[in-house]
């Protein structure tokens, strides 16, 4: 089944929606292997980015900002999508991209 996802791609400056059903779906959006980033995102979301992504100087860096928090060091693009059901497949991202246009700081040029 496919589950709704918010892409985030530093390299255009863009968030957009898109579609996984799969692991290695998960991992084609980012680039390599996911990491899970350890952050309340408001509707039960969660966030993943390339597992090695702080090593790849050509990968540009970005930031969330909610709630307070602050949260750095995220490299390369990533995704959000619906947190995981106990023993399963996470679900759909029911966020917005206008709200994730309001949490992302670009970094640089």
């Amino acid at each position: 089944m496919k589950k709704r996802v918010v892409i985030i791609d530093p390299a255009t400056r863009t968030i957009s929606e898109g579609e996984v059903s799969s692991l290695k779906d998960m991992q084609a959006l980012v680039g390599g292997n996911i990491e899970l980033v350890q952050m309340g995102l408001p509707g039960s979301h969660e966030l993943y980015v390339n597992e090695e992504g702080r090593f790849d100087s050509s990968l540009k860096p970005w930031t969330i900002e909610y709630e307070g928090q602050i949260f750095e060091d995220l490299v390369g693009p990533g995704f959000i999508i619906g947190d995981a059901r106990a023993g399963g497949w996470n679900r759909s991202a029911r966020i917005s991209i206008y709200e994730v246009q309001r949490l992302v700081v670009w970094h640089g040029k």
